[in-house]
């Protein structure tokens, strides 16, 4: 068996799926709980623990200025300058490689889309490198299913490769570093004519209720769409779930 758990370092640098050797045509289980953060830098998170005057600046024309100011400060401030610019280079190198289209080599056609999440290059990785026939379970922001910039993805895995779908809320801080309203999911991956879908649970050990279960053939997901995938132009024609 061709087992991988996939690190966030292996989806954004110059690792290419296609050139990873398989031995059947991919692997056959694979794992995974990605970062759940944003490409873009925000830039008054990063500042405010150094340097919370620069975050209080009345505008970004002031707090570019500001910025600008600390190459000419201590060594302290030099430093700090120097971390900053780097960080917002590699954050715009990363945007600029994750939207690139697909007669680009873009790896990533499907979901660099919009303000780019991390977590869902890391799911396309998935699609590239599972086997058709393997499995793969992740753990990631229920968005995968309802928001805008990943409905592509999910119209892909909700026609026969969705295995089940578990829908959290963090009320009882599964994660005590995620935000108790945050919505995250328990996704599986592979060959399925039913999925198995939860919704609203705060807990495992409701995974048990079979009440809470409901399940989804890939025809009553109702995603009627047409794609052309080489200009990577879609249009959906009706949606509902």
């Amino acid at each position: 068996m061709n087992l991988l758990c996939l690190r966030d370092y292996m989806i954004l640098r110059n690792i290419s799926p296609r050139k990873v050797i398989f031995s059947d045509g991919g692997f056959d289980c694979v794992l995974g709980s990605p970062s759940w953060e944003r490409i873009k830098l925000r830039e008054e998170e990063f500042l405010a623990p150094r340097n919370s005057e620069i975050v209080d600046a009345v505008n970004k024309s002031v707090r570019e200025q500001m910025i600008k100011a600390l190459k000419q400060g201590n060594e302290y401030d030099k430093k700090f300058h120097e971390d900053f610019i780097k960080a917002r280079r590699d954050a715009e190198a990363a945007s600029v490689y994750a939207h690139l289209k697909q007669d680009e080599n873009g790896r990533f056609p499907i979901t660099g889309i919009g303000d780019v999440n991390t977590y869902t290059l890391f799911v396309e990785t998935i699609l590239q490198i599972k086997h058709e026939k393997g499995r793969a379970g992740f753990i990631v922001p229920t968005g995968i299913a309802t928001d805008d910039s990943t409905k592509y993805y999910f119209v892909e895995i909700s026609a026969g490769n969705l295995v089940s779908l578990y829908d959290f809320e963090n009320k009882e801080v599964i994660f005590p570093s995620v935000h108790r309203m945050f919505k995250f999911s328990l996704v599986s991956l592979g060959k399925s004519e039913f999925a198995d879908i939860c919704f609203f649970l705060i807990n495992t050990d409701q995974l048990a209720d079979i009440r809470r279960h409901f399940r989804l053939a890939r025809d009553e997901f109702i995603l009627k769409f047409y794609f052309k995938l080489n200009k990577h132009h879609y249009k959906i024609l009706t949606s509902k779930w």
